[in-house]
C-alpha cells in the first residue's frame, strides 16, 4: 500500500522518490501462453526510474524465468504446486509483508485467487 506521507506522492523535486513495487503473480512462466509474454514484456517496460518489476510464479519456473532474467527482470519461483494447500496463502502472505508490493498483478485462476 502507498502511504500518503511517503516520498512517492512528493512533488518537490528535490525531495528523492521511491520507486513503485509492481509483481506479476503467475501459475508458470512457460513458453506458449500469451499471458506469461504480457507479464514479461510489462515488466520490461515499465519505467525503471519509477518502478520496480518482479514475476512471482507460484508453482514453477519455465522456459522464459531465464529469458526474463537476462533482461533484467527478477523471477522468483515458489514452488507452490498445491491449490488445496491453506499453507500456501500464509506464506505468501508473509513474503508479501517481508517484500511490501505496492501494486499485485494477478494473472489466471490460481494466482488470482491465492494473491
Amino acid at each position: 500500500m502507498i502511504d500518503s506521507k511517503s516520498t512517492l506522492s512528493s512533488t518537490d523535486p528535490a525531495l528523492p522518490r521511491r520507486r513503485i513495487k509492481v509483481f506479476q503473480l503467475l501459475e508458470w512462466f512457460e513458453l506458449g501462453g500469451g499471458l506469461e509474454k504480457i507479464a514479461g514484456e510489462i515488466a520490461v517496460g515499465l519505467n525503471q526510474e519509477k518502478f520496480i518489476s518482479e514475476i512471482w510464479c507460484i508453482d514453477r519456473g519455465g522456459k522464459l524465468v531465464e529469458v526474463y532474467r537476462k533482461k533484467g527482470v527478477p523471477v522468483r519461483v515458489l514452488n507452490m504446486s498445491s491449490y488445496f494447500n491453506p499453507f500456501n496463502i500464509l506464506k505468501l502472505a508473509k513474503l508479501f509483508k517481508q517484500e511490501k508490493p505496492d501494486i499485485i498483478h494477478t494473472h489466471v485462476y490460481f494466482a488470482a485467487t491465492i494473491g
